[in-house]
């Protein structure tokens, strides 16, 4: 199976999806579910599921989320740039969905039909110190429940 974009970008793709939902939760103070609503509709996410480079490592996760807002309600956040040493949740989620969707080769909003982020997010407890294929697994079981 081909993943989404090459493995040389996994690490860079993980931590900038990571640092993109923090930001946007936790400093824009975006709710987790209307905020990838605006990335579902914008070019960001299907420059970042198509692999472009200049998506997944050439750009910062607060770069991201003012791409988002831009293209999406036409105006920019006045909010400074903030990446935060200590990960969040919402940093997590995003870190665990850009490895998913690398793996699998999927969308976000495939994802995200079978459960909404603010529900994945509570997974946080349970899988946060788990090996990343937890998350997988679980994963691959929800989406195979719907297509059933």
């Amino acid at each position: 199976m081909m993943c989404a974009y090459d493995k040389e970008y996994l690490f860079h793709a993980q931590k900038n999806f990571g640092h993109m939902v923090d930001f946007a939760v936790n400093t824009c103070e975006f709710d987790i579910d209307e905020y990838f609503q605006m990335f579902f509709a914008s070019n960001v996410c299907t420059q970042f599921e198509n692999g472009n480079p200049a998506y997944i490592a050439g750009k910062t996760g607060c770069e991201l989320v003012r791409l988002v807002i831009f293209e999406v309600k036409g105006c920019e956040i006045d909010v400074p740039d903030v990446m935060y040493l200590d990960k969040s949740p919402e940093y997590w989620l995003g870190w665990a969905l850009a490895y998913y969707v690398w793996l699998r080769r999927c969308k976000f909003s495939d994802v995200f039909c079978a459960m909404p982020p603010g529900e994945m997010l509570g997974m946080y407890d349970t899988l946060h110190e788990a090996d990343i294929t937890k998350f997988v697994a679980i994963v691959d079981y929800i989406l195979d429940l719907m297509e059933k």
